[in-house]
């Protein structure tokens, strides 16, 4: 994936856009895009955004409606998964603000091994 990127902010009710580059291998012909959030070592699922993405043609992009969030921290991010594949693959993490564009920190600045990401648990 190649967007969103960090610092990208995103408000309920607006466009999330997502962006990738094409697989030129076929293996990504078949993908689904989650929105996640939590640490790294303890992922949550919150809801999938699309399935059945043709990942190897076209634009490399997909956009929907922002849904409405609990947290509006930098907490989120995307996981691409591919029944070809048993890789999985992230963005990096994003805000998604109140319909205003207010946001708040993140709950916490470190992940448990001490990587200096912050991340929380957001929920919808």
């Amino acid at each position: 994936p190649t967007e969103p990127g960090p610092g990208e902010v995103f408000k309920e009710g607006q466009t999330c856009h997502i962006a990738w580059d094409p697989d030129t291998t076929g293996t990504w012909k078949t993908m689904n895009i989650e929105l996640m959030t939590g640490n790294n070592f303890a992922m949550v699922h919150l809801t999938t955004v699309a399935v059945n993405i043709d990942g190897t043609t076209g634009t490399g992009t997909f956009d929907y409606n922002c849904p409405a969030v609990t947290d509006h921290s930098g907490i989120y991010f995307y996981q691409f998964t591919s029944p070809s594949s048993p890789t999985k693959i992230w963005t990096t993490r994003f805000t998604i603000a109140d319909p205003t564009g207010k946001t708040n920190p993140a709950p916490n600045a470190t992940e448990p091994d001490g990587s200096a990401i912050p991340w929380g648990n957001g929920a919808l």
